[in-house]
């Protein structure tokens, strides 16, 4: 036992066991996250999501110890903020996406006009002035009783802007496609929801932990478990979504040392520091 040691064993062991650690850690199989993955398409949800930050309850992180969670979950709410700014006279043209995407999971684009063109939207094919006011109000159905268009919009996405209704939407990529081809303006009020990734918060965030995007099957398999296990490795994660595409978070706090040991060996391995894909497909505000 350490106990057992005579001091300056103890101390040097002690000293050795970080190196150890990271030296196992940067041993195991991680696969990097493409920093821009999913941003240039159409769907909203094919992007990393980011949104689910906001209001997010204390109970979706995992780990060990509570207070490292808690800590965890006060840096990563002040990561994303949200704002409404109302257009009365919000152009069409200027749609680029969808955010409710699930019927569409096998499927991916960059530009609505081809999904317009696709066979998911052959029900909305637009060959006439007639045909576009047909489809735009079959889009406009799904708006129902509101008085104007909810869209959204995310600092990690560009400038896209999304369709925010659960329908219409391959009505209005259809009207839309049709309506930039003819240059047609039609202008109704909007409300749009904008997300902004904080510079500051990024910053504090990367102040206090190592933050990992790592595979959800990273997770299930023996070799992380048992490290993290094994060494009393404080730690929180977050599964931010249920889709398997979708990247957990894994956050080190850098106050202790074996956690900060996994944290370097696992980028040495591969994986994919939060903050650094941030700054890659955005601008932090």
């Amino acid at each position: 036992m350490l106990e057992n040691l005579p001091f300056f064993n103890r101390l040097a062991l002690a000293a050795h066991r970080p190196t150890a650690i990271a030296r196992a850690a940067a041993t195991l199989a991680v696969q990097p996250v493409d920093p821009c993955w999913g941003n240039g398409s159409v769907f909203w949800e094919s992007a990393l999501p980011l949104q689910n930050l906001l209001n997010m309850p204390k109970r979706r992180l995992s780990g060990p110890v509570k207070e490292v969670k808690d800590a965890a979950w006060q840096v990563l709410n002040g990561l994303v903020s949200e704002h409404t700014v109302h257009e009365e006279h919000f152009d069409l043209r200027r749609l680029g996406g969808l955010v409710h995407s699930a019927e569409f999971a096998d499927h991916d684009f960059t530009t609505l006009e081809q999904l317009a063109n696709s066979p998911l939207a052959a029900d909305y094919r637009v060959n006439s002035y007639g045909d576009f006011m047909q489809v735009l109000g079959r889009a406009f159905s799904a708006v129902g009783t509101a008085s104007f268009l909810e869209l959204y919009q995310a600092s990690w996405q560009g400038d896209r802007l999304f369709w925010g209704f659960s329908k219409g939407g391959l009505a209005m990529a259809s009207a839309v496609t049709y309506a930039r081809t003819h240059e047609l303006e039609q202008s109704v009020p909007a409300n749009i929801h904008q997300l902004q990734l904080s510079h500051e918060g990024l910053n504090e965030l990367e102040a206090q932990f190592i933050c990992l995007l790592l595979e959800k099957k990273l997770f299930a398999e023996k070799p992380l478990v048992q490290l993290l296990a094994e060494h009393h490795v404080l730690y929180a994660r977050l599964v931010l979504s249920t889709d398997p595409k979708h990247p957990d978070l894994l956050m080190l706090p850098l106050s202790s040392a074996p956690a900060q040991a996994v944290g370097e060996g696992l980028l040495q391995a591969g994986a994919t520091a939060m903050g650094d894909c941030l700054r890659a497909c955005c601008k932090p505000h």
